[in-house]
């Protein structure tokens, strides 16, 4: 499972800092965009077990039936 952040600043360096920040923690930037006066960096990483709630629903086994018997076996 992948999680994702979005680095928002209006002071390019600043942004430069926050993204090497999460480099160093594993982030890989995906995409920056400058829409306007603030600049945007889109970062993605491996989820750390924990750190990303589960919205996984939980399956329950369900026992396998019993192969069907067949009605009729047809005659050589």
């Amino acid at each position: 499972m992948l999680e994702y952040a979005a680095l928002t600043s209006s002071d390019p360096s600043e942004l430069a800092r926050l993204m090497t920040e999460r480099s160093a923690q594993g982030w890989e930037i995906l995409q920056i965009v400058a829409p306007g006066s603030q600049v945007t960096a889109f970062a993605r990483r491996a989820a750390i077990a924990g750190s990303v709630p589960s919205t996984a629903a939980t399956v329950a086994p369900t026992p396998a039936s019993p192969a069907p018997t067949p009605v009729s076996t047809p005659s050589p």
